[in-house]
């Protein structure tokens, strides 16, 4: 019998039973083999109440540790997870629910109560908290896990997991984060800390709020990084950044981000608290698909992003298969989704071709000579032959701009940037004749790392307006 997902989880239960396997943010911590019998007590509690093998079950619980102890319990279960983004909020639970009609749902006590009210009835709750007789693991459930689409270039898209396709994408994230040595992660993204359980490290929780990655708690991460031995960071740009602000912050060995642009600035003020910074370049339906090391970026490079060449991404991961078409980056391999839920999402997102199915990342892109992959930005985002990122990057690299964002008004290219106090603005930013000045640049609800074009060019075309 496989084991599934959960075999990798599994064989780290077994090699480092008394390890930390999760620190939850009040600090209390819970070892590999406390997680795995946990699980299959909840399990065996939950089968008793009638759950079944086959059915699905809508997660909807604040990231902590009975969280994941829900999560594997719903695979031991031989069941189906359905996980909602947490920055989705009662309307990602809402088109969840209505998507996917769950005849299950476990959450927290609160949850339990108004989760009928606030997703829709018909669904038996479970409690996370829950102890049965321990069972052994059911036979897997196909998919896995139904995830969903982060929804900023359209609406959110759900993502039916198989069990293979979730092992792929842990056994590349896996690789990124391997270390010959046990590590202690502080891990923001929520689906990374499977590939640290799976790895066999110590995943910390962050003590922030996860909805609001534009207003992390510096003071209290800094102190739970120092107090819980924090040797690495998983965080998207604009939480490590903060946390780089912060004097208290201890210095770390290495930090990854992703999640959104990591521009040259970053590497360089990321390097006062890490000895090495980690940028990773995927997407929901591709993570990871290239990576890029501070050790790796020569001065060459950074003249290069400087002067208009865009923002290199790094090498393409192991195991995955990537080309340039018409200018976009095109990615297929063992960790990259297939397919969506609906069908009709595939037409624009998906190429079937020779057995293969090519996934359109809609971001474009270009191989350098050393075969590095370097961004150019949205496809979508292209201006009068100007590509987002070349003019962004380069106008990032004048001191006296803190942020930069092409777009459009009707069908001119208009650079909107928000000034240093103080600082004179130089001529030609960019490339781009047209300039407006912002108070600060709209930037996504999942991870405040990547500029919201459609709020961009609603607020400059109702400033064009009001000056008109």
């Amino acid at each position: 019998m496989t084991a599934g997902l959960l075999a990798p989880f599994l064989d780290a239960c077994a090699r480092f039973p008394d390890r930390r396997a999760i620190v939850g943010r009040d600090g209390v911590a819970v070892s590999y083999a406390e997680l795995r019998d946990g699980a299959a007590a909840l399990a065996g509690d939950w089968r008793a109440r009638g759950l079944g093998p086959g059915q699905r079950v809508l997660v909807a619980h604040p990231v902590s540790i009975p969280l994941y102890r829900a999560l594997i319990a719903v695979w031991m279960s031989g069941c189906s997870a359905i996980f909602p983004e947490p920055f989705a909020g009662i309307a990602g639970l809402r088109h969840a629910r209505r998507l996917l009609e769950p005849q299950w749902a476990v959450s927290n006590r609160v949850g339990r109560l108004l989760l009928p009210l606030l997703a829709g009835g018909g669904m038996r709750m479970l409690s996370p908290s829950g102890r049965g007789a321990p069972v052994e693991p059911a036979p897997p459930a196909e998919p896995a896990l139904y995830s969903f689409t982060s929804g900023s270039t359209g609406a959110a898209k759900c993502i039916p997991r198989s069990h293979a396709l979730m092992l792929a994408q842990s056994a590349a994230v896996s690789r990124v984060l391997a270390s010959d040595r046990p590590e202690v992660d502080l891990v923001w993204f929520p689906v990374f800390v499977l590939a640290c359980l799976a790895n066999g490290g110590t995943a910390v929780l962050p003590d922030s709020a996860l909805k609001r990655p534009d207003r992390p708690d510096t003071r209290a991460l800094a102190r739970q990084a120092a107090a819980e031995g924090v040797t690495r960071l998983l965080a998207p740009p604009a939480v490590a950044m903060a946390l780089a602000g912060h004097g208290d912050m201890p210095r770390l060995s290495k930090l990854f981000t992703g999640g959104g642009p990591v521009l040259p600035q970053h590497f360089a003020a990321l390097g006062r608290i890490a000895d090495e910074v980690v940028a990773i370049y995927g997407s929901t339906e591709a993570e990871p698909v290239a990576v890029l090391s501070s050790h790796d970026l020569a001065p060459e490079d950074l003249d290069a992003m400087r002067a208009g060449a865009g923002l290199l991404a790094g090498r393409v991961v192991e195991g995955l298969d990537l080309r340039i078409e018409a200018d976009e980056i095109q990615v297929a391999g063992p960790h990259v989704v297939p397919a969506y839920l609906d069908p009709r999402h595939d037409a624009g997102n998906k190429i079937a071709e020779a057995g293969c199915i090519w996934h359109r990342t809609g971001d474009g892109g270009r191989l350098d000579g050393q075969g590095r992959l370097w961004l150019r930005g949205r496809l979508a985002g292209r201006v009068g032959g100007l590509w987002p990122l070349e003019v962004e990057v380069a106008a990032l690299s004048h001191p006296g701009i803190r942020a930069a964002a092409l777009a459009r008004q009707g069908d001119r290219p208009v650079l909107a940037v928000v000034r240093a106090p103080g600082a004179a603005l130089p001529e030609g930013i960019g490339g781009v004749a047209r300039v407006v000045e912002l108070d600060a640049l709209p930037m996504d609800r999942r991870h405040a790392s990547k500029l919201d074009y459609t709020r961009l060019e609603a607020l400059i075309a109702r400033r064009a307006g009001r000056r008109g």
